[in-house]
């Protein structure tokens, strides 16, 4: 969850100041204050001034910031009202389904689309994972004491604290924040006692005790002799399915430690589930195609000698993780932008090897997200469109593929252009099943009127079955610049008899899942996203 917010915070009776709150100032101040709560420091009504204070301080001091008590108190508020609505969302919407695993509300397309037309301040907490939950369970959770037998830092347990409305105690720290250079605190209303919460507590501690009873019970009976265990059983673990990432970036710039690919492998990694392992490529114009290509069949060459050695044979700490957890034999290569093109090219490299020449290791199909495959010639989308996108512009590709194809060659090399004449005829590269990722901005499906031309003097083949959201395929952007030729490409590997599905990204240009800002902060980028992710997660599922 995005809980970058702008909050006014009292700090004094001439005036107001406006608190930007970032999501890591967010996320450092749920941290802090579910520390105070796991600690047991904490009373069910909300926390002390000087909890406030204390995370004021230790906020101010990790990000250089001039925050009050009485501002973290607010914010914290604000927090709170939105985790009322998550959970409102989980348990009373019709339909919605909870993914524990992402901390994410699944609700269909239209369902969701309806919802959060009447609900907008919904929109950031369904179909996208929900940022600090835990966190927020934690501190707003029910499953903490409540009323007069709920605890502060400094009360012993077997004394009753004050039971204290929620909203009183807000007013009580706001209050304190319009003296801030005194110490002085308004005094607190306190409720009168009710008998009946002393009945309460006796009925909840006999409850306790019967339940604790029956556990040792229950716990010696399965305490009996068992036969002797010497192995940890195989069924133990489950492995997962291996997705190799090969990076975007022109050949030319980019690195897999970069954190927008954090946060998209990440999320993937655990929607699908699988492992994820990411190819460190050379960069031109120091190290000029194919040296990226080269790189990745070296990682694969890497996977299957980690799978075929023996337990300890390799000195690299991730390789009993991998040797334990990865399943070589389902191998799905992804890439995006560039990295498509290397998708097909090492494919083709590993097919054209044999299966035998790389067993136990196996691609089973390939995801080209983007894919930079281009001409010599302009396309009509690169004519006709305009990037809005900041990954990628026409300029930027001319100066890198002028930098990374070998010197001497045009854009119609084979490295850019797999489906052009100087390429071997698709027919005969041998290629696993492909999800190609495209964005296009206006479609037609099965039977309507063409979309145009990829290029000024040829016309696509019909491509067969389209896939549009969040069916997988291979995935265009809409406002993609190189939308057509991606286009080709797929239309290209239908006619030459290769599996293949396009996903149309609808709307959407080049990259747009790498942009978290976007992801996070703009309802049709995020859902876009979360599309991609499912595609992705469907295709691999069925192979």
């Amino acid at each position: 969850m995005a809980t970058d917010a702008t909050d006014e915070s009292a700090v004094g009776s001439e005036g107001r100041s406006v608190v930007c709150w970032t999501t890591s100032m967010s996320t450092f101040m749920l941290k802090h204050l579910c520390a105070i709560v796991e600690g047991g420091a904490r009373t069910s009504t909300g926390f002390k001034m000087m909890h406030y204070n204390g995370c004021a301080r230790a906020l101010n001091e990790h990000f250089r910031q001039s925050l009050t008590g009485a501002q973290i108190s607010n914010h914290h508020r604000t927090i709170k009202k939105k985790f009322a609505m998550i959970q409102k969302i989980k348990d009373t919407v019709s339909g919605a389904q909870w993914d524990d695993e992402t901390s994410t509300i699944r609700l269909e397309h239209e369902m969701a689309i309806n919802y959060i037309a009447k609900h907008k301040a919904a929109a950031e907490f369904i179909n996208r994972p929900i940022e600090n939950y835990r966190e927020m369970q934690i501190i707003y959770g029910d499953r903490l004491a409540t009323g007069k037998y709920a605890k502060g830092s400094s009360e012993p347990i077997g004394t009753a604290a004050t039971a204290m409305d929620c909203d009183e105690d807000d007013e009580a720290v706001l209050a304190q924040s319009n003296n801030e250079g005194t110490s002085a605190t308004r005094p607190v209303k306190k409720h009168k006692k009710d008998p009946t919460e002393e009945e309460g507590l006796v009925s909840i501690l006999g409850r306790v005790g019967s339940e604790l009873a029956a556990a040792i019970i229950t716990a010696g009976e399965k305490s009996a002799p068992q036969p002797p265990v010497d192995e940890i059983p195989d069924a133990l673990y489950e492995t997962l399915l291996v997705i190799v990432q090969l990076h975007g970036g022109g050949f030319c710039i980019s690195d897999p430690s970069w954190l927008m690919y954090h946060h998209f492998y990440a999320r993937l990694a655990c929607a699908v589930p699988a492992v994820v392992v990411t190819a460190q490529l050379p960069l031109a114009p120091e190290r000029r195609l194919p040296a990226q290509m080269n790189a990745g069949v070296d990682v694969l060459r890497r996977l299957r000698s980690i799978a075929t050695s023996g337990a300890g044979t390799l000195d690299h700490p991730v390789a009993d993780i991998l040797r334990s957890a990865a399943d070589v034999s389902r191998v799905f290569l992804l890439g995006d932008s560039s990295g498509g093109n290397l998708v097909h090219h090492v494919a083709a490299h590993v097919g054209e090897d044999g299966t035998d020449a790389w067993a136990p290791l196996r691609v089973a199909g390939g995801v080209p997200i983007h894919p930079g495959f281009v001409r010599a010639t302009r396309s009509r989308s690169e004519l006709e469109n305009t990037s809005d996108s900041v990954f990628f512009t026409l300029d930027m590709a001319d100066k890198f593929l002028a930098m990374s194809l070998p010197e001497g060659a045009t854009k119609d090399h084979p490295y850019t252009c797999p489906m052009g004449p100087n390429a071997p005829p698709l027919e005969s590269v041998p290629l696993p099943p492909m999800l190609v990722a495209v964005a296009e901005k206006q479609w037609r499906i099965q039977g309507g009127a063409s979309r145009g031309q990829a290029t000024p003097n040829r016309r696509r083949p019909p491509i067969g079955s389209l896939l549009l959201c969040p069916n997988p395929g291979s995935a265009p952007a809409e406002k993609d610049l190189i939308r057509d030729t991606n286009l080709e490409y797929c239309d290209a590997l239908r006619a030459a008899g290769k599996e293949v599905e396009v996903l149309v990204n609808r709307g959407m240009s080049h990259s747009f899942y790498l942009n978290k800002f976007a992801v996070d902060m703009d309802p049709t980028t995020g859902e876009r996203t979360q599309e991609l992710i499912d595609a992705i997660k469907s295709f691999v599922a069925r192979h």
